[in-house]
């Protein structure tokens, strides 16, 4: 616990100089804390996370914790200072999914495919986890209905057959585990 608090002291010492993957994770760090003296260094994050995915070309990685962290502090803080920035990246992220249900590094190609080498699992997780906590924080769309579905029948497939790839592969089975990447 004081390992914990320590680091947490930390993290809201050095603030938040990017919106980065890392510093998605640091701030839901921060929001499990519980601790509210961080609500306002994270309403401020919050919108900095939101500034830096308003571009269209944004790749999934980014949007996938992203997402994660505004449902989380959503959720986290009962605040909507962030909620259409919320709803705006779900619907971008939800616009992006491959046909396959899963997310690539770039949004999906006009025929439905994913950019480059195909879907990514270690993108699709979090984004997928990222679109049931922003439903669960009030964004409400068919599309996004449609996308968690998809994702969850993707993903629903791997059950008792081994751990999750790291993209469209088969499942990993000779250890609990594909490499860490999962």
């Amino acid at each position: 616990k004081a390992i914990f608090e320590q680091g947490c002291r930390l993290i809201a010492e050095k603030g938040f100089e990017h919106a980065d993957i890392p510093d998605h994770l640091n701030a839901l760090a921060l929001l499990a804390s519980g601790e509210e003296k961080y609500h306002s260094t994270l309403g401020r994050y919050a919108r900095k996370v939101a500034e830096s995915l308003e571009p269209a070309d944004t790749w999934n990685w980014y949007i996938a914790y992203g997402n994660l962290f505004l449902s989380e502090y959503t959720l986290a803080t009962g605040k909507k200072n962030a909620f259409s920035e919320l709803k705006q990246v779900t619907l971008r992220g939800v616009k992006n999914q491959c046909m396959n249900g899963m997310w690539g590094h770039a949004p999906a190609l006009p025929n439905g495919h994913s950019e480059g080498y195909g879907g990514m699992n270690v993108i699709g997780l979090p984004m997928t986890i990222s679109f049931a906590l922003a439903r669960e924080a009030g964004v409400s769309d068919p599309a996004l209905d449609k996308a968690i579905d998809k994702s969850a029948r993707f993903l629903r497939y791997y059950v008792d057959k081994g751990a999750i790839p790291y993209g469209d592969h088969p499942p990993w089975g000779n250890s609990h585990d594909d490499n860490g990447k999962s």
